[in-house]
């Protein structure tokens, strides 16, 4: 089983395009990509979604996908160009988030 130390992330320098790792380590809140009406998913599930879920559950957050309230490694792939919504963050803020849209989190309850 790999760990990730979170100080070495917070001591290392990095790079401008880590600003969303930054974001997690540094900074409460969540990252959210939602759907609404009128947008489409953007991230797709096999190459963005997956990954940064595992990073996230790995380093003792969590992730909400697709609307239905599961992490973000229980969704099944079914082709390799699937889009979906995602929420990463702290296991007490994804709760909220899950609370505040969909009215209930059965998984943290």
């Amino acid at each position: 089983m790999c760990s990730l130390d979170v100080r070495l992330l917070i001591a290392a320098p990095l790079p401008p395009s880590y600003s969303l790792v930054r974001s997690f380590v540094r900074s409460p809140g969540v990252f959210t990509n939602v759907i609404s009406p009128t947008t489409k998913a953007k991230l797709r599930l096999l190459f963005e979604v997956a990954p940064l879920a595992l990073l996230v559950e790995k380093a003792g957050g969590a992730s909400s996908c697709d609307g239905k309230c599961v992490s973000g490694l229980d969704v099944t792939v079914e082709k390799h160009d699937q889009r979906t919504q995602i929420c990463y963050g702290s296991t007490g803020e994804v709760a909220k988030f899950e609370r505040y849209l969909y009215g209930s989190s059965p998984r943290f309850d």
